[in-house]
């Protein structure tokens, strides 16, 4: 990639270090486009470029924090050493912050990286876990595709064990949020297919996990949701 060759991404990087707010939000949407043309098939991050950006998610400038947030996705499944980087910088937990205390933009952009980084590191616990009960409080969310992002995000945890535990904790109460949301008329049908999608792939996995999810009252929500939904069918959980 000429952009990579050339060292473009080294200034980008730069910028987002030394740039004022309207520059260094331009730098991370740059760099989120560069990762997600790579495919997965480049790394193009330097060493010290990662906390870079997640120094541009605590920026007071939103526009800056959601392109950072997005770049943070994209990055994360750019190159398969970079999931186990971002998360041993402190990236789930970065991104946990902005889901909890951004605005709509940067919730929905936070909880989108999250799920793509949490699908990566689906078999590591102290990545995985932390981040079922900020998605669950996101669900409740008044903008429907922070509520859609995050219920993604929590299919994508159900697809590992140490997610499927944390969803099913009892004490988290996460499942029982998925179905609220299923079976909520009012919200948005998009939002509501990715719950459901999220209760399917909990309830997959054994007896016992289709045994919680119906206990959660998922069955007639569900039930309802395909009945009316335009959308079943194509969405899919990874």
């Amino acid at each position: 990639m000429a952009v990579v060759q050339n060292g473009g991404v080294e200034v980008l990087f730069k910028v987002l270090r030394t740039g004022n707010k309207e520059t260094i939000s331009w730098a991370a949407w740059a760099l989120g486009n560069l990762a997600a043309k790579c495919g997965g098939k480049c790394n193009f991050v330097p060493p010290d470029g990662l906390q870079a950006l997640l120094t541009v998610l605590d920026h007071d400038h939103v526009e800056a924090q959601k392109w950072a947030a997005r770049a943070l996705g994209h990055v994360a499944r750019s190159g398969p050493t970079l999931p186990p980087a971002i998360a041993k910088a402190g990236g789930a937990a970065a991104l946990i912050r902005s889901l909890q205390r951004g605005e709509a933009e940067v919730q929905k952009w936070a909880a989108w990286a999250l799920g793509l980084l949490l699908s990566e590191e689906r078999d590591c616990p102290e990545t995985v876990c932390p981040a079922a009960g900020p998605l669950r409080d996101a669900l409740a969310q008044p903008d429907a595709e922070v509520q859609e992002h995050a219920a993604a995000a929590l299919g994508l945890m159900a697809v590992s064990g140490p997610g499927r535990a944390a969803l099913c904790s009892a004490e988290l109460n996460v499942v029982a949020a998925l179905v609220t949301l299923v079976g909520n008329a009012s919200t948005a049908e998009a939002a509501r297919v990715r719950a459901a999608a999220a209760l399917a792939t909990i309830a997959r996995a054994s007896p016992e996990h289709a045994a919680v999810v119906a206990a959660a009252g998922a069955v007639g929500p569900v039930v309802g949701l395909l009945l009316g939904s335009q959308q079943w069918g194509t969405c899919r959980v990874a």
